[in-house]
Order: C-alpha cells, then sequence, then structure tokens
C-alpha cells in the first residue's frame, strides 16, 4: 500500500464513535465489493482492555490514489456519515518506516456456538468491536473484533484482506505505521 487518508470522527450530538465507524467500515465494505480495489483498514487510536474503543479516527490504505479519491466521494455523500466525519486529505505511506502493523479480524460467534465462545470470552472483552452486516446475507448482523499487531519489520509473506479491509491472523496485511 503506497497512499492512506484519515477519516476523523466526529463526535456529534446523537451520534456514537462505534455506529460512525460501523457506517464507515460499511460504505467501504460496499465499495471493495463492487470493485477490484483493495482497501486495508486501520484504527489507529483504538483501545483495548476495559475501556475498549475503535476510536475517533480510521486509517484507508490503497496501493493509489484513485481509489481512496472514489472511496472519499462515496464517503463524503454518504447521508448517514458524510455529518459525522472529516475526510483528511491523501498521504504517501512512508517508504522505510520504522514499524509495521497489522489489523486482525476476530469474528464474534453466534449464540449457538457455546463451547467457542466460552474459550474466547476473555479475548473478545478486551477488543474494540465494529458491528457489520453481511452484503450477501443483509438480516446477518455480527461483530468484528479488532487486534492489532505491530513489528518493526514486515514479513514477506504478502497477507491477505477480507471484504472489510481487515486481515487474519493466520496471513496478516502488514501496513507501514504512520504518526
Amino acid at each position: 500500500m503506497q497512499k492512506y487518508m484519515d477519516i476523523d470522527i466526529r463526535v456529534v450530538a446523537g451520534a456514537l464513535v462505534p455506529v460512525v465507524a460501523s457506517q464507515v467500515v460499511k460504505v467501504v465494505h460496499h465499495f471493495m465489493a463492487n470493485s477490484d480495489t483493495e482497501i486495508a483498514l486501520a484504527l489507529p487510536l483504538m483501545k483495548t482492555g476495559e475501556y475498549r474503543q475503535v476510536g475517533e479516527r480510521i486509517r484507508l490504505y490503497a496501493k493509489d490514489r484513485p481509489e481512496l479519491d472514489e472511496l472519499a466521494d462515496m464517503l463524503e455523500g454518504n447521508s448517514s456519515v458524510k455529518d459525522h466525519i472529516a475526510v483528511k486529505r491523501i498521504k504517501s505511506c512512508p517508504e522505510n518506516p520504522e514499524c509495521w502493523v497489522a489489523y486482525t479480524r476476530h469474528r464474534h460467534p453466534r449464540k449457538s456456538d457455546a463451547k467457542w465462545r466460552a474459550e474466547v470470552s476473555d479475548k473478545l472483552t478486551q477488543m474494540p468491536v465494529i458491528y457489520v452486516r453481511s452484503i450477501k446475507q443483509p438480516d446477518l448482523r455480527f461483530g468484528l473484533g479488532v487486534v492489532r499487531f505491530t513489528s518493526d519489520h514486515r514479513s514477506d509473506s504478502p497477507g491477505k484482506l477480507n471484504g472489510y479491509g481487515l486481515s487474519s491472523r493466520a496471513a496478516p496485511y502488514w501496513l507501514p505505521e504512520v504518526s
């Protein structure tokens, strides 16, 4: 990824940061579903632990500027988010970053999967969650728990992104850390 842009979530009366963040992720998800573009999602201000939250900034990475320009237009034209976000200008990623980050997703289990839920319940209560709906099954709503990993070097394996711009733990998609 060579370009990135930040989307700051404005705290406006009646709008909760997690709800606006979920709406932004929904727009990104629809954008990726209708194009061949790969967009990586980062939550640089996220907090974990007892006071977990997604944070008031979403960073989107892409290979080229036109993809981010098109996505910025979609976000600024979307009635559910346009009054609650500030889309910042597109910037180039650093060529030799000191740190690399990967944001991985952990899908929250269904209520019927009690054994798996018990095994990971402590982890799930420590990570911020973005609630989304499936494009293929609009009645299916689930939470994506987000975990951030850091490294001082990037792996040689390319990594994979899902339709929400997050990677899996098995194949992390390393992004340059931007301060």
